[in-house]
């Protein structure tokens, strides 16, 4: 039997349901006992979102684990396709985004200082910050959330055998992206909503090329009404994304372009 990508999707996709479901539960309980119909969207949203996570962590993970004895039948071609690359992509956006849903659903007050990464650099603690916390959050899960969703269809096209160029060059870039803001999402962090101003833009210009080839691959393989579909979809992920930036700090305030310099004598300047 030939290495098959619809390994694997049924039991992720009957995981996904059951949590919803319970999800969906949960919040019309919590509606009925609180009155707030208003809440009911919020508890939705965020089914949708874990259900994401969920599917992006046990699918990639199922579909290797149940066929890894055929597995070396196909890694070239995966390298060639980028889906190797799109699998540790999957497992590095969902692992990654728990903390920040963990916090963002924490009743606990958050705060910068909760990095573990002051500990070694104590001489940022005392760096004002250019946003809130809550903010620097809500940015960080809009953009998981963002690349989750490309994530998810690239991952359709490949489980229903709807590949091209144009697919195998999006697993690339998601992979190049994910790993780059991954990396710039800790030192922002470190340095209290302060990113350079390149990276800012380097991500700004990604986002876009991920957002036009994937409706452009949409209308391609899809019929009309999903292509349709798929494109409100992933319209409200990229416009909700850039409405974020938009409330970002200016980059006047973000001390990172030019430099910044600590009590300490620490300076870190743009390169």
């Amino acid at each position: 039997m030939p290495f098959s990508y619809f390994e694997g999707f049924i039991i992720s996709l009957i995981v996904v349901i059951v949590i919803v479901s319970i999800l969906l539960i949960i919040s019309i309980i919590y509606v009925i006992i609180e009155k707030d119909l208003v809440l009911i969207l919020g508890f939705i949203l965020l089914s949708v979102v874990i259900a994401a996570v969920v599917f992006i962590l046990t699918y990639p993970t199922l579909n290797f684990i149940l066929q890894i004895h055929l597995y070396s039948e196909v890694i070239l071609e995966e390298v060639e396709k980028g889906i190797l690359f799109l699998r540790i992509s999957s497992l590095l956006i969902g692992l990654s985004s728990l903390k920040y849903y963990r916090g963002f659903l924490s009743e606990r007050k958050k705060s910068y200082l909760d990095n573990k990464y002051f500990e070694k650099f104590k001489e940022f603690k005392d760096l004002a910050p250019v946003q809130t916390i809550e903010d620097f959050t809500m940015n960080a899960l809009l953009q998981y959330s963002f690349y989750m969703i490309n994530i998810i269809f690239l991952w359709v096209f490949i489980i229903f055998q709807m590949e091209g160029l144009l697919t195998s060059f999006l697993n690339w870039a998601v992979f190049f992206i994910t790993d780059d803001w991954l990396i710039i999402l800790k030192y922002s962090e470190l340095l209290k909503g302060r990113t350079l101003p390149s990276h800012i833009n380097r991500i700004h210009l990604f986002n876009l090329g991920l957002f036009i080839c994937l409706i452009i691959v949409f209308y391609v393989y899809f019929n009309l009404i999903f292509a349709i579909v798929s494109t409100i979809i992933i319209c409200i992920f990229f416009f909700l994304l850039l409405f974020s930036f938009v409330k970002s700090p200016s980059k006047e305030n973000n001390s990172v372009n030019g430099s910044v310099n600590l009590n300490k004598n620490i300076e870190i300047s743009q390169p």
